[in-house]
């Protein structure tokens, strides 16, 4: 009768030191959970909708290069769909239309020419033409180009160098877009755009003229303490895979 006692109360030591186990798991589960979501792309709060047209609110820094690639929109379509006018400055807490019928106005003809579509294209191909991409850094590829990542990723040493991909202007350099860190972004003609994220160090300013492989930064760490260049190329601001440029 002692034994069987003594037996029950080993049993239930041990379901309990199971079941504390087992809350134990879930809790440093849950939390991996969170650290994940924390790091997941979330809604942009500056922006909000009236009827069906989409708004943002431009932020301390932005430029129209800046606020077109966080929405992935073509620059010109957001100049057009403003109305703005050169040198296109921006002031913080200024309401931009997203979306919508671009107005006919007179800047819009003359961002977009009146021409027949072969002549369009010859003069998008010929542009292309001029353009010698280059890698933009040393290093691996960590991650491809995919539907949740709009680059490639490289990891190298702490403060390796990083370069421009193809001649241009830099048209944006800060870290004024979340999720990006320290970025760069170079115009490289009407319709490609390059951006380099989460630099340590910046070497060039906006307004400045870049030649491929010169330095522009170097390679910093992510939110999370990972040293890597996130590099994406956007044509007519929507991103592509850059090793189809690289490569040629």
């Amino acid at each position: 009768m002692k034994h069987s006692h003594k037996k029950n109360k080993t049993y239930l030591l041990s379901h309990r030191l199971g079941h504390c186990v087992c809350l134990i798991y879930l809790l440093f589960s849950l939390c991996g959970c969170m650290a994940y979501h924390a790091q997941a792309p979330v809604r942009d709060i500056d922006t909000y909708k009236i009827g069906n047209a989409l708004f943002c609110r431009v932020q301390t820094g932005d430029t129209v290069y800046a606020v077109a690639w966080r929405y992935e929109l073509d620059y010109r379509t957001l100049i057009q769909l403003n109305q703005l006018e050169p040198p296109y400055i921006l002031r913080a807490g200024q309401s931009l239309r997203l979306n919508g019928k671009i107005p006919p106005t007179a800047q819009t003809a003359e961002l977009i020419p009146a021409a027949p579509k072969s002549i369009q294209k010859k003069q998008v191909t010929l542009s292309n033409k001029t353009l010698s991409w280059q890698w933009p850094a040393r290093g691996k590829i960590t991650q491809s180009f995919s539907s949740r990542n709009k680059g490639i990723n490289f990891s190298n040493a702490y403060q390796s160098p990083i370069y421009a991909t193809a001649d241009g202007e830099v048209v944006y350099a800060g870290d004024g877009l979340k999720r990006y860190g320290h970025l760069v972004i170079i115009k490289h003609n009407d319709n490609y755009l390059s951006a380099y994220a989460f630099n340590d160090q910046l070497f060039v300013q906006e307004g400045e003229e870049v030649k491929a492989g010169q330095r522009i930064a170097a390679m910093g760490k992510t939110p999370t303490g990972k040293v890597q260049l996130h590099f994406e190329i956007r044509k007519n601001g929507k991103p592509i895979n850059p090793l189809t440029l690289l490569h040629e």
